[in-house]
């Protein structure tokens, strides 16, 4: 392998856990909220995040009107509609606490030092904008162990579409054969990857079934990725 191809958010960025700990910030701090769990409120603004996700990538909203507007929504869901100034307060407390909790996924950075190791070229191939993964990669101390970032802004398209999985490849100076594609996303990372003959790794870490196992190789954690090519490196 000469090259690896790696999502962020909830590969090697826990998005998760940022955004767990913002929303359960918020919670405690709105009385309205608590008539509904952190799960409760963590799924609902997953829908959110995901129904306006394209709207910012596409450029019709701003990162910071997506987000207050997803909280608008959620207290309108709990019987409250809440606007202006307050509404704005809490999506930047929010984004404060997010902000704060950034971290990698366990095993990342052991991960990227084992590839590193190798000689393995490491590109971060991701759908969002690049000045935002950039801020999250060197939050979480990851931006010095790769060599690419291949973000869907850049490239014009978003995962699975195959132009930016060719993106990638060129990039990186590979053929598909020569590469892998390590996601947790099945339809964008695994099928995309799969459009083009990429061998891929599905990160299951939500331990949910998996739809092919002819498709890819499936791990639960990362370090199980990082150990299998210890190994390699300790066999040659």
């Amino acid at each position: 392998m000469k090259a690896i191809l790696l999502d962020l958010d909830e590969t090697l960025f826990d998005h998760q856990h940022a955004c767990a700990s913002g929303l359960e910030a918020v919670r405690e701090r709105c009385p309205e909220l608590q008539q509904k769990s952190v799960k409760q409120l963590e799924l609902e603004f997953y829908h959110l995040l995901n129904a306006m996700h394209h709207e910012v990538l596409q450029g019709r909203m701003t990162l910071e009107q997506a987000r207050v507007e997803r909280f608008r929504l959620i207290f309108r869901g709990c019987g409250r509609d809440v606007d202006g100034q307050d509404l704005q307060a809490v999506a930047d407390f929010y984004s404060q606490v997010y902000q704060a909790s950034r971290r990698p996924v366990p095993g990342a950075v052991e991960l990227l030092t084992a590839l590193r190791a190798q000689g393995t070229t490491i590109a971060v191939l991701t759908n969002h904008m690049t000045h935002v993964q950039v801020d999250k990669l060197e939050a979480c101390g990851l931006l010095p162990l790769i060599d690419h970032l291949i973000t869907s802004e850049d490239v014009g398209v978003q995962k699975p579409d195959p132009q930016i999985f060719h993106k990638a490849l060129e990039i990186c100076g590979v053929q598909p054969q020569d590469a892998l594609m390590v996601g947790d996303s099945w339809s964008a990372d695994i099928l995309g990857a799969q459009a083009v003959g990429l061998p891929s790794v599905w990160l299951n870490r939500r331990r949910t079934p998996i739809p092919d196992a002819q498709v890819a190789v499936e791990i639960f954690e990362l370090h199980e990725l990082a150990l299998r090519l210890k190994l390699s490196l300790e066999r040659r």
